[in-house]
């Protein structure tokens, strides 16, 4: 995998930033569907109603990253900075392989991570930000400033003396659970990743999650409840150790 690599890989994944796609009344424009499929990477911002506050706790965040880590597999994407704030979530997220589809996966994020905020009383702003990284954005250096900025984000608002010290600040590689943003060997790790999944392996695994798809539901407490079938230990073998 080529942990580099931006929507513009293809000629339909790089669509004219002046052409959106039909626009709804009272919402965002967003680029059209290629701009999010494949190797896109997106800056997606997800802000919370009336920016209301409350919600953020350590229970939130680990249940957050549960649905995260569910989302990413599901969607071929992978996530090397996420950041829960007071009021909003910055998400930096990564397609996996030819298979990413960031549009379907925020839309699963939303709709699940919305009954955890319901449990407190708020709900998301109707339509999440996104911001499509071109080729100048997402070479290897302004790709990592990008995460330094976003991982930063607790600091400049003077929530944390340094990023790591902030508890809603994280990782989420499907596949990989030992990997840290603050390790010294992040990086050539985080680039190596994709190379370590064969063809073959990658095409079983998407075999699995087919049959998979109903295996997995929320109950009503919001966490998840699971059929324990063989199917759903091969694939959580899968996607969750490496």
């Amino acid at each position: 995998m080529d942990s580099f690599s931006s929507s513009s890989s293809s000629p339909a994944s790089n669509p004219d930033p002046a052409s959106p796609e039909r626009i709804r009344i009272g919402h965002l424009p967003r680029l059209e569907k290629g701009a999010y499929l494949g190797n896109a990477v997106v800056h997606w911002t997800l802000t919370v109603r009336d920016r209301g506050t409350g919600w953020l706790t350590a229970r939130f965040t680990t249940r957050f990253r549960w649905l995260l880590l569910h989302g990413c597999a599901r969607y071929s994407v992978a996530c090397p900075v996420h950041c829960l704030m007071p009021d909003h979530v910055h998400l930096l997220i990564h397609g996996w392989d030819g298979g990413g589809d960031q549009r379907r996966f925020i839309r699963f994020l939303r709709q699940h991570a919305g009954k955890l905020l319901a449990e407190t009383g708020h709900r998301w702003q109707p339509q999440a930000h996104d911001h499509v990284l071109r080729p100048h954005e997402s070479d290897r250096f302004a790709y990592q400033r990008l995460v330094r900025y976003i991982a930063e984000n607790p600091v400049r608002t003077g929530l944390a003396a340094s990023p790591s010290d902030w508890p809603h600040t994280g990782t989420v590689i499907p596949g990989y659970p030992e990997l840290n943003l603050w390790q010294p060997d992040f990086w050539p790790r985080y680039g190596d990743c994709g190379s370590r999944k064969t063809p073959r392996r990658r095409i079983r695994q998407n075999a699995i999650l087919t049959r998979m798809k109903s295996t997995s539901s929320l109950s009503k407490s919001g966490d998840f409840a699971y059929t324990a079938t063989p199917a759903f230990r091969e694939v959580y073998q899968a996607y969750c150790w490496p």
